[in-house]
């Protein structure tokens, strides 16, 4: 039996008309974003996938854009996508008078938090790497000036 996460994107830059596009949908189908109630340029949609890594793109107004503020990475062709990592959420143990859509709204706060722990852990190490580059580059400079 397979298990599928809720999964939620947002595009928050704007646009009239957003579809996401991913690993997810081969590459071929798009999936339309509705637009956040009283958050102009704010679009939004929850998928459900199977847990594994997912990579995914953005198309607004018909060009093909990736979000700066997730993590994202070049693909084998050269593109920049925006990626990440669906784990399996245990169902919290059923608890008396909590419902369907309340463990529902549950998971979804954990998938949440673990897509921002994932994110945070990739700046993290994206900015490891401009440090450790930055000061490959100073200690080239100063070996220059020798």
């Amino acid at each position: 039996m397979s298990f599928f996460v809720p999964t939620r994107f947002v595009w928050r830059f704007g646009g009239r008309q957003v579809h996401l596009c991913g690993s997810f949908t081969r590459w071929v189908e798009t999936i339309p974003m509705a637009s956040v109630d009283g958050t102009p340029g704010v679009f939004a949609v929850v998928v459900h996938l199977p847990p594994g890594y997912h990579q995914y793109k953005f198309i607004v107004d018909g060009k093909w854009m990736h979000d700066e503020t997730a993590p994202y990475m070049p693909d084998p062709l050269g593109n920049v996508n925006n990626w990440l990592f669906v784990r399996k959420i245990d169902p919290p143990a059923a608890a008396p008078g909590l419902g369907f859509d309340q463990q529902a709204a549950i998971m979804q706060q954990l998938q949440e938090q673990q897509q921002q722990a994932a994110a945070a852990a990739a700046l993290a190490q994206q900015q490891q790497q401009q440090q450790q580059a930055a000061q490959a580059a100073a200690q080239a400079a100063q070996q220059q000036q020798q």
